[in-house]
């Protein structure tokens, strides 16, 4: 699981901003449902959600897309498409050209182990790569792998420093890793051990859904078409939203298609007719007793998108995953966006560690009952801000910081401007 995410000179994103989801053990309200415990005393308890709040342009979504790029950039060897280097884009807005590396951090929690992984860019190369691990209580920071840049030659040179333990054949890993390339993504590729619970969280544990890497709505659907277990969970979850949803039909069926292939020894297009399945989706209705069903079309495009959601929000609960999603309330009720932070904060649909880490306009996860500590959605150390001051630079923060007294609205404070990442909106009738 992620502990912390420091980011900086990329995009919006000037000097260093960490987004820390160690809990803080001061604050007992609901620190039982709303954060895993550990057994580690470097990070007791660990936040399953965080909401990060701001202003439209504020660099909210530049987060995200800082760990999405990271992730990218780790994981390019196994996956077809352009060069994610290209997504490395630092702070613009600076007088003369920005020579400053972009940089990335990120610590985990692997297997009750914490990992440091830190990676720096610039104009293209690799500046600086490390990965640490800690040894345990009593114990301190040990060096897997260091790789450094020397300034002073024209072409990519980089020094490399190794832990006991890291396993042999490090020097045809060094000469196998491009300028432009991690080498905990080629170290990976050699079965080299003490890399691969890193590795293998950027590749399947973390996931990243924005403009760049949208929602999979065919995932729901082709699961409860094949999964009748499956169904009756997306169904149930459809009814404890009060949607008014009683049941979900799914047909299969084929239609007529035709395909066409090009024989290049004669050069000429073969058309094949063959039938092609497709799966049409209804949703049942239950009015006075009798049953009515629409086609899914037909529904409210927030019917449709929780459903869309469901799908993936319950295969989730089996999966210590981290998901990071842009605008999760899009098109939902804010209801139904916190039913959704339920499902990954109460222990029982959230068995294997899942964390949801998404921004959001919905200030009205901000008016919290600190007083009763059993219904907290959201503590004080859950709660993020995104502000961007008059020179473009964005700054993340966290409500933990303000003193806020029990008794008052956080909402209402943070309208009026108290924890600032609020558009400054004028006069519109002047």
């Amino acid at each position: 699981m992620l502990l912390r995410f420091s980011v900086q000179n990329y995009l919006s994103f000037k000097d260093v901003q960490t987004l820390d989801l160690v809990a803080n053990v001061r604050h007992k309200e609901c620190l039982g449902m709303n954060a895993f415990s550990t057994q580690n005393p470097l990070c007791p308890e660990v936040l399953k959600t965080a909401a990060i709040l701001g202003a439209n342009a504020s660099g909210k979504s530049n987060l995200l897309k800082a760990l999405q790029v990271l992730r990218a950039l780790v994981i390019r060897k196994e996956v077809v498409g352009p060069n994610p280097v290209a997504l490395v884009k630092p702070f613009r807005f600076v007088s003369g050209k920005n020579s400053e590396p972009v940089c990335f951090s990120v610590e985990l929690l692997l297997e009750g182990v914490p990992y440091e992984y830190s990676l720096a860019f610039s104009n293209g190369v690799v500046v600086w790569e490390t990965l640490r691990v800690h040894g345990g209580e009593g114990k301190r920071w040990r060096t897997v792998f260091s790789r450094t840049l020397d300034p002073d030659k024209a072409i990519p040179t980089y020094s490399y420093r190794y832990g006991s333990g890291f396993g042999a054949g490090k020097k045809t890993i060094e000469l196998r890793t491009s300028p432009d390339a991690t080498f905990l993504g080629t170290a990976v590729l050699f079965d080299i051990q003490a890399v691969t619970l890193v590795y293998q969280w950027f590749k399947n544990q973390l996931v990243v859904i924005n403009e760049q890497a949208s929602l999979n709505e065919l995932f729901t659907i082709e699961r409860i078409a094949n999964d009748q277990s499956f169904k009756a969970s997306v169904a149930h979850l459809m009814k404890a939203a009060d949607l008014g949803i009683s049941d979900i039909r799914v047909e299969k069926r084929k239609v007529p298609a035709m395909s066409v292939a090009v024989n290049p020894l004669k050069g000429e297009a073969q058309v094949k007719n063959e039938d092609r399945e497709v799966i049409s989706v209804a949703l049942s209705h239950e009015v006075d007793g009798q049953s009515w069903t629409l086609p899914f079309e037909e529904e409210s495009l927030g019917t449709r998108r929780f459903l869309h959601l469901a799908g993936p929000l319950i295969d989730l609960q089996d999966k210590e995953i981290t998901l990071c999603f842009d605008e999760l309330e899009a098109s939902l009720h804010p209801l139904l966006l916190e039913a959704i932070l339920e499902l990954f904060q109460k222990e029982s649909t959230n068995k294997a560690g899942a964390q949801l880490i998404f921004t959001t306009h919905c200030d009205s996860l901000l008016d919290n009952d600190t007083v009763n500590p059993n219904t907290t959605l959201l503590r004080r150390d859950q709660i993020w801000f995104v502000d961007k001051n008059q020179k473009l630079e964005s700054s993340l923060y966290c409500l933990d910081e303000f003193e806020v007294r029990k008794s008052e609205s956080i909402r209402r404070g943070y309208r009026i401007g108290r924890y600032k990442a609020i558009p400054l909106l004028i006069d519109l009738g002047e």
